[in-house]
């Protein structure tokens, strides 16, 4: 046991069932050759700790897009109980740009998600990498943040403020018409060797870009006593987007970051 808590659960319960959830997701990419790597907290994870941050509630995936692609083509068949996948192309209620595979025996309820008809069950992050001009990245990610903002605010995700205001002609479309804009906005240069990705799904702008072989070129790590895929590269990527990746963070920051109002495992 640790001594970080999620309600009355402690954190590495829910790291467990999160795990179950990344061992059928690897299985099922194993099964139809489909290459991922670990993303962002759960990668420097696995360089640290061999496994999970000892605070963290959540574990990333990534993937470019061709390999996402294969993936939501395969995964409904193959998909085993209690698990199950849901993206924005399965569900006018599902807020997310990416896709998130949930165990539907758990509740793990976040308090913008809890009033929407999707499941609500401890869950793992689908991310995907789509191609970006270096130029254009920083509008490029900013229209298809403000498309994933506009979505989140007609579904109650997020509240409307001022600001928001400059998103106005947005609001006339339905989250059926939006999620055709942000998938086609998403893969605007995907048929085009730009050399760079970005995880435009995340609907952010601060990240730096990525060289596209990030994502190609891996070796072998640990996490959890199992074997990943993790980016050669991967000590450039954590100075990217650490300050200090091989340092503890302050005692302040070492809790888990996912609110729930309501907890079942």
């Amino acid at each position: 046991m640790s001594e970080y808590k999620v309600g009355q659960y402690d954190v590495t319960e829910i790291q467990e069932k999160i795990f179950e959830i990344f061992l059928e997701f690897d299985r099922i990419c194993k099964k139809h050759n489909i290459r991922y790597t670990l993303e962002g907290g759960t990668l420097l994870g696995a360089v640290l700790h061999k496994g999970f941050i000892p605070w963290d509630d959540d574990m990333d995936i990534i993937m470019l897009r061709s390999e996402y692609d294969k993936f939501c083509r395969v995964v409904d068949e193959d998909i085993r109980e209690p698990f199950v996948f849901y993206s924005m192309e399965k569900s006018e209620q599902y807020p997310f740009l990416f896709g998130k595979i949930f165990n539907k025996n758990t509740i793990y309820k976040s308090p913008n998600t809890a009033h929407l008809d999707i499941p609500q069950g401890v869950f793992l992050d689908i991310f995907i990498e789509d191609n970006i001009k270096l130029r254009t990245k920083k509008l490029h990610s900013r229209i298809v943040s403000a498309i994933g903002t506009v979505r989140y605010i007609k579904l109650g995700v997020v509240g409307f403020s001022i600001k928001h205001i400059f998103y106005a002609p947005l609001f006339l479309f339905s989250i059926t018409k939006l999620n055709v804009l942000a998938d086609k906005a998403m893969r605007k240069y995907n048929e085009v060797d730009t050399g760079y990705v970005y995880p435009l799904c995340q609907s952010i702008s601060s990240k730096p870009p990525l060289p596209k072989r990030m994502f190609t070129d891996f070796e072998k790590g640990i996490f959890n006593n199992f074997e990943v895929d993790i980016p050669t590269c991967h000590m450039w990527y954590l100075h990217k987007h650490y300050e200090t990746p091989m340092e503890l963070p302050p005692e302040s920051s070492r809790h888990p970051t996912h609110g729930v109002v309501e907890i079942k495992l």
